[in-house]
């Protein structure tokens, strides 16, 4: 054992000890580097969310003939170059293939500040008029940017049985943001 500790010490000692040590502090700059790489990606990555705007439908009611909601922001920053696409319609039985919307361009909506809503939007309810559909569906869709560049969605479809005007409920499809 002893002749092969010595072989051990001679082989590492010197020039040949010193490229060792180099290389394993070299090894472990490397190791450190791409770790704080990652650590800077995702605290990006959390500020942007922590920061960037989140848009949503926060009411929605209809009465006989309309369809009333408001969109706000409730993100730290404000959403800019929003646009709103949008249809109420009647129906019957309840939807399981998702809405069309026009092929006409969205509505340009400008920006909504943080924390604030954009006014209250009417549409009128579309479809048969007369017994022909007994859910109000209000469906549509809301695009915007952060302060970041980045495009973000709010998909939306909310529902009253026709009825008295009240408040619409969420529909459990279609509702989604990125």
């Amino acid at each position: 054992m002893r002749p092969l500790l010595d072989a051990l010490a001679a082989a590492f000692s010197g020039p040949m000890l010193l490229r060792v040590v180099t290389a394993v502090i070299a090894c472990a700059n490397i190791a450190l580097a791409v770790l704080v790489s990652v650590q800077i990606h995702y605290a990006r990555k959390a500020s942007k969310e922590q920061l960037r705007a989140y848009v949503f439908v926060e009411q929605a009611s209809a009465t006989y003939t309309t369809c009333q909601f408001r969109i706000k922001n409730t993100g730290q920053t404000p959403a800019y170059k929003v646009t709103l696409q949008r249809i109420a319609f009647l129906s019957s039985p309840k939807l399981t293939a998702e809405p069309v919307l026009s092929a006409a361009p969205p509505e340009a909506c400008g920006y909504i500040g943080s924390g604030l809503p954009i006014s209250e939007t009417d549409i009128t309810i579309s479809g048969p008029s007369a017994g022909g559909g007994d859910i109000i569906y209000l469906y549509g869709n809301v695009v915007y940017y952060d302060i970041f560049g980045d495009r973000h969605f709010t998909k939306f479809c909310s529902t009253l049985q026709r009825g008295p005007p009240g408040q619409m409920n969420i529909y459990p499809l279609w509702n989604e943001a990125d």
